[in-house]
């Protein structure tokens, strides 16, 4: 169960991007101070402060992730702490990618997307359920958050996933390599795992069992 902390327990290895100027004066400051890139993880520390795009949204997610550790269980913080550096490690590798700088805006948003969604920091829609093909045990449960990219936060059964929405001819689009949902022409299609066809699905009746 969530709760707020008067405390935060980070372990040794916690990121410098929280680091105590993370809400510094300069808007195009990231969230650690970058005089001060002599470490281990200098070269990314160099990457993100010379990119002012990069160092925004570094400091929008230090103060993220300072709303989420409130909301967080004591018990539960190393774990966010742990998902927080595998992210980190993921950003990192963009530096080697062939666009880094697009790459690391990716990751960035899409981590700032996932604790604003998970966390319930921002607006949403729904949760929605939707019937597939009629047949009730595929019913999806959809929420849909108000982030950038937007979010939809989609159950079916005891699965559920976080999908990113992505550009589409028409409707809203959101997916990843195994997970499909489309909103588009007063409906919504659906394909939920890797290889399996897509079916057609409409928002559930009030009222319906």
């Amino acid at each position: 169960m969530m709760k707020g902390i008067t405390g935060v327990i980070l372990s040794a290895a916690a990121l410098w991007l929280f680091a105590p100027s993370a809400m510094a004066a300069n808007a195009e400051a990231p969230s650690f101070d970058c005089n001060l890139t002599q470490t281990a993880s200098s070269d990314v520390k160099k990457w993100v402060c010379g990119n002012p795009l990069l160092a925004q949204l570094d400091r929008k997610l230090a103060y993220i992730y300072q709303q989420v550790q409130a909301k967080t269980a004591l018990e539960d913080l190393p774990l966010l702490d742990s998902n927080q550096q595998q992210w980190a490690r993921a950003r990192d590798a963009c530096m080697s990618a062939p666009q880094a700088d697009v790459c690391g805006r990716r990751h960035y948003q899409q981590r700032i997307a996932t604790l604003q969604a998970r966390y319930q920091l921002v607006p949403s829609q729904g949760p929605f359920t939707y019937v597939c093909d009629n047949v009730p045990s595929t019913w999806l449960v959809a929420q849909f958050f108000d982030t950038e990219p937007n979010v939809v936060r989609a159950k079916v059964g005891n699965d559920e996933v976080l999908l990113y929405q992505v550009p589409s001819a028409s409707g809203a689009k959101y997916q990843d390599a195994q997970h499909l949902l489309w909103e588009h022409a007063g409906g919504l299609t659906l394909r939920w795992g890797d290889k399996v066809a897509e079916t057609q699905c409409h928002k559930k009746a009030d009222g319906l069992n």
